[in-house]
C-alpha cells in the first residue's frame, strides 16, 4: 500500500535468507511540485524479512556501522559488536520519538474491549478520544 511495486521485497524461504539478506532497492518521486524540497523516497532493506520506508526525510541513502553491546556465550561477557544498518533506518529509529509505543500501548489497553456488547457509538466515541 502505497509503495511501488519494484521497491517491495516478498519474504523468501528461510533457506535462502542468506542469498538475499541486505539487499537494497529505492526509488524517488521526481517532478512533484508539492515535494520539490523534499522528495518522497521509498526504500526497502532485506534483513529477516523485508522491511519498507516511505519518507520525505531522507538526505541520502548508505550503510552506517554501528556499535553495541552484545553478550558473547563463549566467554559470558558483554563485547562490543559492529553492524552496519541504512541510513534510513538509523534515522527512523533516532527520531521516531515513542510513536510507535504508544500506538502498541493505545492498542493494548482499548476501554472498548468491554464496550462491544453497549450502544455502537460508544466504541466510536472512544476510539475518537484515545487518538487525541
Amino acid at each position: 500500500r502505497g509503495l511501488p511495486k519494484d521497491v517491495i521485497q516478498h519474504e523468501v524461504q528461510p533457506k535462502d535468507i542468506a542469498k538475499v539478506k541486505g539487499t537494497v532497492k529505492a526509488a524517488v518521486l521526481e517532478n512533484c511540485s508539492p515535494l520539490e524540497t523534499s522528495p518522497l523516497v521509498a526504500c526497502s532493506v532485506y534483513d529477516q524479512k523485508g522491511v519498507h520506508f516511505l519518507s520525505t526525510c531522507v538526505e541520502k541513502i548508505e550503510w552506517v556501522e554501528k556499535c553495541r553491546d552484545t553478550w558473547d556465550k563463549s566467554t559470558s561477557t558483554l563485547r562490543l559488536g559492529r553492524f552496519l544498518r541504512l541510513s534510513i533506518n538509523n534515522s527512523y529509529n533516532l527520531n521516531m520519538n515513542n510513536v510507535d509505543v504508544a500506538d502498541q500501548l493505545r492498542g493494548s489497553y482499548r476501554p472498548d474491549r468491554w464496550m462491544r456488547k453497549m450502544k455502537w457509538w460508544w466504541s466510536m466515541f472512544f476510539w475518537g478520544h484515545g487518538t487525541m
